[in-house]
């Protein structure tokens, strides 16, 4: 049965693809947009007069002429309302405030432990910081939008519902209905790795199809397909971290054998640091909070063995990733998570794997690390995405 759109509805994706083809192409004319978007003149600046009443759009100045009046060129007001970033790991919470183009204008790494907190306690600690952020947050048009929460473990994006954080113990809270009960604004939430993904790609937006891996205690994947984020039938999608390397491999937590995690994630650097170089030498143990940091001061000291283990989980990260690149071909793979700041000790023998273990059509695939903010800023933007560019007060104009 087709879909009816009455007049205020068609009205509603036009002004929303006129905001987006202004925020993709800074400077655009009011003649280029009723040429790309297909529209008239006549709609085009009834539109733009309706996003520049709202402080969505502003005119730039004159652009060149090929001839008669100069266009006035359109810039997208980036500055017009903010959203709210929240990064929820092991062991730190990161906040940030992003404008609507993921600039971000404040931010803050949390000295907080959310594993060894309670539900009710981590969402107190959250609404605090929070609270705090709105207040400081800078005075713009719209103010501040909405909350974004990015989390390790198996969330509902649809209903802002959390399943299960593995090794923080929470289980079944409503976390975007409380914090919007105490905000009364949106709140979303996502799969860190989903909010990675996302951030990489509004920051390649010549990307149609990218892979954002989160190696941390965990491995978890985001992937942005054909320019969408995709999660799949129930949410899940990407949990590569499960995919299976070695089928007589080592126990996994998920109950299989040969899971990629146990061999490419910082659970894994640290059990071969512990149980093989400093197996003889206890005062050389490392902890799960500490092992990245501490064998990437080891490694820059020039210690061989803290060399060795790093190339070693980047051989592990190559052999996954190949089976990432053959499965979806994708344009760009990026790494995240605090195993990205070793990037110097891992990349080479990531690098030689990947292309070794990669089918020769899928070897143009790029690589990046990612920024240790690139989850809390994703979450951000999906804020903004979710709220103002699709269905908020920019899309719901009459």
């Amino acid at each position: 049965m087709a879909m009816v759109i009455d007049a205020a509805e068609m009205r509603r994706r036009n002004k929303l693809t006129v905001l987006n083809a202004i925020r993709n192409h800074p400077g655009i004319s009011r003649a280029a947009l009723s040429e790309s978007t297909g529209m008239n003149k006549a709609t085009v600046s009834s539109l733009v007069a309706e996003l520049m009443e709202e402080q969505f759009v502003v005119e730039a100045g004159p652009g060149s002429s090929t001839g008669g009046r100069r266009p006035i060129r359109l810039q997208f007001h980036a500055n017009a309302a903010y959203s709210i970033g929240v990064d929820v790991q092991i062991h730190s919470v990161r906040l940030v405030l992003c404008n609507l183009d993921h600039e971000v204008a404040w931010e803050r790494l949390l000295p907080m432990e959310p594993a060894s907190m309670s539900s009710d306690e981590l969402v107190s600690q959250l609404a605090d910081s929070i609270r705090q952020l709105i207040h400081e947050a800078p005075k713009s048009p719209h103010g501040v939008i909405g909350i974004g929460i990015s989390l390790p473990g198996l969330v509902n994006y649809r209903t802002g519902y959390i399943h299960y954080i593995p090794n923080m113990g929470i289980r079944d809270l409503p976390l975007a209905d409380i914090l919007q009960s105490e905000f009364h604004i949106p709140v979303f939430i996502d799969n860190d790795a989903n909010c990675g993904a996302w951030a990489m790609y509004r920051a390649h937006p010549a990307v149609e199809s990218l892979v954002f891996v989160n190696v941390g205690i965990g491995i978890g994947a985001g992937l942005v397909l054909g320019g969408q984020l995709y999660r799949g039938i129930a949410g899940l999608a990407g949990e590569y971290g499960h995919m299976t390397i070695d089928p007589m491999g080592l126990r996994c937590s998920c109950g299989n054998r040969g899971c990629w995690e146990q061999y490419a994630s910082e659970s894994a650097l640290l059990a071969l640091w512990n149980e093989v170089y400093a197996r003889t030498d206890p005062g050389l143990r490392c902890t799960g909070f500490d092992v990245v940091p501490r064998l990437l001061e080891r490694a820059q000291a020039g210690d061989e063995n803290a060399v060795r283990a790093f190339a070693h989980v980047g051989h592990y990260l190559g052999v996954g990733l190949a089976n990432i690149a053959n499965a979806l071909n994708p344009e760009l793979i990026v790494i995240g998570g605090r195993l990205a700041a070793s990037e110097r000790f891992v990349r080479e023998e990531l690098e030689h794997t990947l292309r070794a273990r990669t089918l020769p059509v899928a070897r143009d695939v790029r690589l990046a690390m990612a920024e240790a903010s690139v989850q809390a800023v994703g979450a951000a933007g999906i804020v903004a995405e979710e709220t103002l560019l699709r269905t908020g007060d920019v899309a719901g104009g009459g």
